[in-house]
C-alpha cells in the first residue's frame, strides 16, 4: 500500500506541474511550507472543477492538507514516531498556511483576496 500511495502522490505532483524539487512526496512532510505549496496548487486545480469562494476555500485548503497528511501517514512519509493526530494537525496547519499565503500573494499582486 505504501508504494501505491507514493506513486499516487508523485503522480499528483506531475499533474499539478510542481517544481521538480517537490516531486518527492517525502519532502512535503518534512516542512509545513513545502506541503502548503502542494496544497495551494491542489486547491487552484480543484477550483477549476468546483465552484468555491470565501470561507469554503479555507475549509477546502484545510481538508486537502488533512487528506494529504493522511496519505503521507499511511504512506510512511512522516518521521518515525509521528502519530495520526500529529500528522492530521500538520496537514491542517499547512492547509491554513496555504490559504493565508495564497490570500497574501493575491493581495500583493493587487487582486482582491476572497472574503473570509
Amino acid at each position: 500500500m505504501q508504494r501505491v500511495i507514493l506513486f499516487a502522490l508523485t503522480a499528483l505532483a506531475s499533474v499539478l506541474g510542481l517544481d521538480p524539487d517537490l516531486h518527492d512526496p517525502a519532502a512535503w512532510f518534512a516542512a509545513e511550507a513545502a506541503l502548503a505549496v502542494v496544497i495551494a496548487a491542489s486547491v487552484v486545480h480543484l477550483r477549476k472543477a468546483i465552484s468555491v469562494d470565501g470561507v469554503a476555500v479555507i475549509v477546502l485548503s484545510i481538508a486537502t492538507g488533512a487528506g494529504l497528511s493522511l496519505l503521507g501517514f499511511f504512506g510512511d512519509l512522516f518521521t518515525a514516531g509521528t502519530t495520526l493526530v500529529q500528522a492530521l494537525a500538520f496537514g491542517a496547519g499547512a492547509g491554513w498556511l496555504a490559504s493565508g499565503g495564497w490570500d497574501l500573494f493575491q493581495a500583493a499582486r493587487g487582486k482582491a483576496a476572497p472574503a473570509a
